[in-house]
């Protein structure tokens, strides 16, 4: 990605970081301390917003489509469908 187009993700990274609800989208899941055992199984791709910023700012995006999937990704976990409360 080119210097500006970088620059205005950096920028977007910074206003969702900045938002209350991000606390939970920050660090990768911490699915073993948490006893979701199968969480790898159902989350394929997992990726957060500290991860997404840190490549950024490494410039490992070659294009701005290459960030835009990943960033999608954070939000597939809150996706699924949730187990029902009725048994």
């Amino acid at each position: 990605m080119d210097e500006p187009l970088l620059r205005k993700c950096d920028a977007l990274m910074k206003i969702l970081a900045k938002k209350n609800q991000a606390v939970h989208f920050l660090r990768p899941v911490d699915w073993k301390k948490m006893g979701l055992h199968d969480y790898p199984k159902l989350i394929k791709h997992p990726m957060d917003l500290g991860t997404v910023s840190e490549r950024l700012s490494k410039n490992a995006y070659a294009r701005l489509e290459d960030f835009a999937n990943e960033t999608r990704l954070v939000w597939v976990r809150f996706q699924r469908p949730r187990p029902s409360a009725q048994s």
